[in-house]
């Protein structure tokens, strides 16, 4: 991570011995770190390749330095560029080092908190399940005391409006749930649940609005099941996310009311102890260094 900072920090024409985040540095430094961070931020959710332009406006940033910062991470191999469309695209490498930093403890301590009260509940497996593209993203896992069959594991990608994807898109604008049922349909991404149409999709997310968590029951497979409720996570802006807890279907469904009624005091503690961890975020930064972009 620190040869990325110096090489793109050379790149744009800072010293290399101010490449280190140190906090004290130039506002220009400030701008490409913020910069670096806004892009990797938006690649993060994108559910297609995305142009220069997007990715300017979507950060604020001039098109010239976006450009720049792209092409500097391009040929770092953090991400590559279709020649074809002039978009740009995660490669392997990138992924590969987002998963290490994760398993290193990249996870909030509020987040940590409702995964271990779940679990100490139910006895089972929790995750979260982020946006990753036009599918969804095992990104954290407590393995439960009760066992089932179970494959999920850490990394694992699923169908977008799966039972957590249901859950996680329950909180996202009918825009966003219409883009990316169409570039499920366009890449043949399976939608999840046997969904053939988006109003059956837009149905099912109603469903769980209404009753406020996604609920899926695999009999057939491996009878495992899930509750899945809409979280954010913590950071600025904050990302929908979900969180779920699998169980063995006949220890789901017996227990399924107590586990949904105790849920709803965890995740209003979790929601308060995100947007504090989010406060104090904004107020160690704006301590630091006021910046522009």
């Amino acid at each position: 991570m620190i040869d990325l900072y110096h090489s793109l920090y050379s790149n744009i024409g800072i010293e290399e011995s101010a490449a280190l985040p140190r906090y004290n540095g130039s506002e220009e430094q400030s701008r490409a770190v913020t910069r670096l961070f806004a892009v990797l931020d938006q690649l993060s959710v994108a559910p297609q390749p995305v142009s220069n332009l997007y990715l300017s406006r979507a950060t604020g940033a001039p098109p010239s330095s976006t450009h720049r910062l792209l092409g500097k991470i391009c040929e770092l191999g953090y991400l590559a560029r279709d020649p074809y469309t002039a978009t740009y695209i995660v490669t392997p490498l990138l992924v590969e080092l987002a998963s290490r930093l994760a398993q290193a403890g990249g996870h909030s301590p509020a987040l940590l908190g409702l995964m271990k009260a779940l679990r100490d509940l139910t006895g089972g497996t929790v995750s979260v399940w982020i946006r990753s593209g036009v599918q969804i993203h095992l990104s954290a896992m407590l393995v439960g005391k009760i066992r089932g069959e179970s494959s999920h594991a850490p990394g694992e990608i699923r169908e977008p409006f799966s039972t957590p994807g249901l859950a996680l898109a329950s909180s996202q604008p009918q825009e966003e749930i219409k883009r990316l049922f169409v570039q499920a349909r366009r890449h043949r991404v399976p939608l999840g649940r046997r969904f053939r149409t988006l109003r059956e999709v837009q149905g099912a997310i109603a469903q769980v609005v209404q009753r406020g968590y996604a609920e899926g029951f695999n009999l057939r497979s491996d009878g495992w099941g899930l509750l899945a409720w809409p979280i954010p996570l913590g950071g600025t802006p904050s990302r929908p996310s979900a969180i779920a807890v699998g169980l063995p279907v006949g220890e789901l469904r017996r227990r399924q009311r107590v586990i949904v009624d105790a849920a709803v005091e965890m995740l209003h503690d979790y929601r308060a102890a995100v947007s504090t961890e989010r406060y104090d975020m904004i107020v160690r930064t704006a301590a630091r260094e006021p910046f522009s972009r």
